[in-house]
């Protein structure tokens, strides 16, 4: 069970960050070779379908397998184990994330039709994020 909530949480981190990478390193300098905000936001709302569901996929599995290495959720907050920084390393990144996403459908909302620009911000830090969560997932192996 524990393999498979593993490859449940790692398949939802290559969706949401692989997809949000892809988009800011192809969608959005293509939308800003044309001056056109249309083409990013509109992969964009395509990602989101996908990578939503996924986002709590992971939040599920991470839960799942927290459990799995520390039993007792009492324990889950008492900074005296290297398990406990990691966890709040990464739920604090996800608070930032919950965070930035809303910003993210904000600023789509407002961004001009022709100022694609405008909506790099939130994707690279949307991206900076997600590849943030995987170093830090990363870090209950080591």
């Amino acid at each position: 069970m524990f393999l498979l909530f593993l490859v449940l949480h790692l398949l939802g981190a290559v969706i949401w960050t692989g997809g949000h990478l892809t988009l800011a390193l192809t969608a959005l300098p293509a939308a800003r070779a044309q001056s056109s905000t249309e083409l990013l936001k509109s992969a964009w709302r395509r990602l989101d379908k996908l990578a939503l569901p996924f986002l709590g996929l992971q939040v599920l599995s991470g839960l799942y397998l927290l459990h799995r290495l520390v039993p007792d959720p009492g324990q889950w907050f008492n900074m005296k184990s290297p398990v406990t920084h990691v966890f709040m390393t990464k739920l604090l990144l996800l608070v930032f994330t919950l965070a930035v996403v809303g910003w993210s459908h904000a600023k789509r909302k407002q961004a001009p039709a022709d100022q694609p620009g405008a909506l790099a911000a939130p994707l690279w830090t949307v991206t900076i994020l997600g590849i943030l969560l995987i170093v830090a997932g990363a870090a209950f192996r080591i």
